[in-house]
């Protein structure tokens, strides 16, 4: 933090409010708009909401077999992800698929060769 700031509690990291927020972005709100205006990035988002949980010490909290279902929902038959499912593949959601599976200990599920 800024040096001189005097305020301690901006000095504290409030990990169980970082996790519970992080943790309630796995709920699936379809009425929220910006639950759709940001489908495009939701493979891409498990894997940033994985970082962030592991920076926390939290990764055990994420539901990882969900979350790798909702990732093998996404792959394309040309071995590829999109970033929702239904959505054209792309190289940066394939990398996210990628890294969701390493980060969750999971890339043997992996078809290596069609990716």
């Amino acid at each position: 933090m800024a040096e001189g700031n005097g305020d301690k509690e901006l000095q504290t990291l409030l990990r169980e409010k970082h996790v519970k927020f992080i943790r309630q972005h796995d709920d699936k709100r379809e009425d929220d708009f910006a639950y759709w205006a940001v489908s495009h990035l939701r493979v891409s988002g498990y894997y940033w909401g994985l970082c962030a949980m592991a920076s926390l010490g939290a990764l055990d909290d994420m539901p990882k077999g969900s979350i790798l279902s909702f990732v093998r929902s996404c792959r394309h038959k040309s071995g590829g992800y999109g970033g929702s499912p239904g959505h054209d593949p792309h190289l940066l959601y394939t990398l996210s698929a990628v890294q969701v599976h390493a980060l969750i200990g999971a890339l043997e599920e992996l078809d290596k060769e069609s990716i």
